[in-house]
C-alpha cells in the first residue's frame, strides 16, 4: 500500500545553499529538468538555453510562472526572486547534458553505447547495429528513423534528441533489460552538446561530404563538429574509435586521435585498413565479400546493395569486433537483415518496372545510389528528386549534375521546401544544367511529379524517387503536411496496374 502513496515534495531550496548544482540534482531536490518554458512543470529546474534568435533568459519569467523551483543560466536574471536558487554556468547546453545524466542515474554507463556520426551512412550503420545486437537481449536505436528503447518506439522529430529526452530514452532502455544502444549523433547535436559527457563504448565515423553548411558555414567547421565525438571535446574519449580508412576525413581523424588512449580501428576496401572487405562481388541487390581482421577471415553475405553499403556493413562489423560482440551468429543475422526503411527500398515490380525510394539528399549519396542502380537497369533509369529549402544551397548544382550523369529521364520537384520559395530552389538547381534539357521536367508539385514518372515508366525501367525515404510528411512553409513517397507511389501504381500484386 505504501508504494502507491504519492512522494512527498522535496524540501524547498534556499538560494544561499552551498551545494553544487549536480549534487542538488543527484539528491533529487527537483521534480525534473526543463529546457522549454512552454512545457515546464512545477518543481522543475529550468535551463535557460541560448537560442538562435532569442536568448533563453527571455523565457525565465514564463518558467517561474509555471512553478519552476530553480534556474540555470549564463548570466544573472533580475526577474528571479531571492527565494529561488539560480546557478550561473559558462555553457547552459553543456550543464543541461551533464545534469540529465545525473538526474537519470547515468544510464549510458549501464549499457554499451555505439555512437555513429558522418554525412552519409549513419542511419544504415546504426539501424544495422541494432539488428545485429538484438539477439538474446533487446538492443535500442535512436536516430533518423525513430527512437526505439527495445520496449517502445517513438517518432523521431530530430536525428538526435535533446539532452533530457536522450537520457530518458537511455534509462527506459536499461530498465527494460537493454544492454546496447545504437545512437546516431548528428553534427547539430554535437555542436549543441546534447550528448555531452556520454560514455561511448564505440564511436563510428562513416564519411564526410558537403551537407548542413547553412548551419556550420563551411566544410571545415562541419568536420570540426563531427570530430568532437572522437577527440574528447564531447566530454569523454570513446573506448573504441572506428574510422572509415577510405575517407580522407577518416584519415585526418586517425591522426587527430592518436595519443588519446582509445583503441582505434579503421575499416575499408583498401589494404591499409585494419578491417577489410576482400574479393568483393556485387550480385544484384546483394554483396559477397571476405571479411579480414588480424589474420582471420570470414565469408560475408550482405543483403544491402552497392559498394557504399559494404562500407556501412564494415563499419558495424568493425564496431562489434572491437567490442568483442562479433560471432558467426552475427554473420547469420546479417544475412537475414530486412533492410533499412527508405534506404534503397524496393517497393514494387508491377508492370515490369522496378520502383524504389531512397533518402539520398546529398550529392554523394545520390551519386552512390544511382551508380549502384544503373548497371542493374534492363532499360532506362528514371529519377524523381528535389532539394530541401532553408538548407545548404551549395549542394544543389552538384546534385543536378549527378542526376544528369546517371539518369535517363528526370523529374525535378519539391523536397521539403520549408519557407524558401520553390523557384529559388529550382534556380539554384538550374545552375547545374548541361547536356540534354529535354530529358528534364520541372514540377513543383511532388505528387504530380511522381504521377508523371509512373506514367512514363515502361517495362524494364527502374524508377527511383529520392530525397525523403522513410519520411511521411512534407514541410511546406512552417507546416508538416502528410506525404509519404512510398504510399503515393503505390497509389499511382495501383491505378495503372490494378490487377497486379506489389
Amino acid at each position: 500500500m505504501l508504494q502507491n502513496q504519492p512522494k512527498a515534495p522535496p524540501e524547498p531550496l534556499r538560494a544561499q545553499e552551498s551545494k553544487s548544482l549536480l549534487e542538488i540534482i543527484d539528491a533529487k531536490r527537483f521534480t525534473g529538468l526543463s529546457g522549454d518554458s512552454r512545457t515546464a512543470q512545477p518543481g522543475e529546474l529550468f535551463f535557460a538555453i541560448p537560442g538562435k534568435n532569442q536568448n533563453g533568459e527571455a523565457f525565465i519569467p514564463e518558467a517561474l510562472a509555471r512553478g519552476c523551483a530553480g534556474i540555470v543560466a549564463e548570466k544573472p536574471c533580475p526577474a528571479v526572486p531571492k527565494n529561488i536558487p539560480q546557478w550561473l554556468v559558462p555553457n547552459v547546453r553543456q550543464a543541461l547534458a551533464e545534469a540529465a545524466r545525473v538526474f537519470y542515474g547515468f544510464p549510458d554507463e549501464e549499457q554499451k553505447i555505439y555512437a555513429v556520426t558522418g554525412t552519409n551512412g549513419k542511419t544504415t550503420t546504426a539501424y544495422l547495429l541494432q539488428h545485429l545486437l538484438s539477439g538474446e537481449r533487446p538492443a535500442g536505436y535512436i536516430g533518423t528513423l525513430f527512437y526505439d528503447t527495445g520496449q517502445r518506439k517513438f517518432p523521431a522529430p530530430t536525428t538526435t534528441p535533446g539532452a533530457i529526452r536522450l537520457q530518458q530514452l537511455l534509462r527506459e532502455s536499461v530498465d527494460g533489460g537493454g544492454r546496447a544502444m545504437a545512437l546516431e549523433l548528428s553534427s547539430h547535436a554535437l555542436d549543441q552538446k546534447r550528448a555531452y559527457g556520454l560514455a561511448v563504448d564505440a564511436a563510428i565515423f562513416t564519411n564526410l561530404t558537403e551537407d548542413h553548411l547553412e548551419y556550420h558555414g563551411d566544410r571545415e567547421a562541419y568536420f570540426e563538429a563531427k570530430s568532437r565525438l572522437f577527440d574528447g571535446r564531447n566530454g569523454c574519449v570513446p573506448q573504441k574509435i572506428i574510422l572509415n580508412g577510405d575517407d580522407p576525413y577518416g584519415q585526418r581523424l586517425r591522426t587527430a586521435v592518436s595519443g588519446l588512449g582509445a583503441e582505434v580501428y579503421t575499416y575499408g576496401l583498401g589494404e591499409a585498413s585494419d578491417v577489410r572487405a576482400g574479393n568483393l562481388v556485387l550480385r544484384g541487390t546483394r554483396a559477397h565479400f571476405e571479411l579480414s581482421f588480424r589474420g582471420e577471415k570470414w565469408p560475408v553475405e550482405s543483403p544491402l546493395p552497392g559498394s557504399y553499403n559494404v562500407l556501412n556493413v564494415l563499419a558495424a562489423l568493425t564496431a562489434l569486433l572491437a567490442t568483442d560482440r562479433f560471432s558467426e551468429k552475427i554473420l547469420e543475422r546479417l544475412r537475414n537483415f530486412g533492410g533499412v526503411p527508405g534506404r534503397t527500398q524496393l517497393l514494387s515490380r508491377r508492370g515490369g518496372i522496378s520502383v524504389l525510394v531512397d533518402y539520398a539528399h546529398t550529392a554523394d549519396a545520390l551519386a552512390q545510389v544511382l551508380k549502384m542502380l544503373k548497371p542493374l537497369c534492363r532499360r532506362r533509369l528514371l529519377l524523381v528528386f528535389g532539394c530541401g529549402g532553408d538548407r545548404d544551397r551549395a549542394k544543389r548544382p552538384p546534385m543536378m549534375e549527378i542526376a544528369q550523369d546517371w539518369a535517363d529521364e528526370i523529374w525535378v520537384t519539391s523536397d521539403n521546401p520549408r519557407t524558401e520559395p520553390q523557384e529559388q530552389i529550382f534556380s539554384d538547381l538550374r545552375r547545374g544544367l548541361r547536356g540534354s534539357p529535354e530529358k528534364i521536367h520541372w514540377l513543383a508539385d511532388r505528387r504530380l511529379a511522381i504521377a508523371r514518372a509512373v506514367e512514363a515508366a515502361q517495362s524494364g525501367d527502374t524508377l527511383l524517387v529520392a530525397g525523403k525515404g522513410h519520411e511521411n510528411y512534407q514541410e511546406i512553409g512552417r507546416e508538416r503536411l502528410p506525404f509519404d513517397d512510398a504510399e503515393v507511389l503505390k497509389a499511382f501504381l495501383s491505378r495503372r496496374f490494378p490487377t497486379e500484386d506489389f
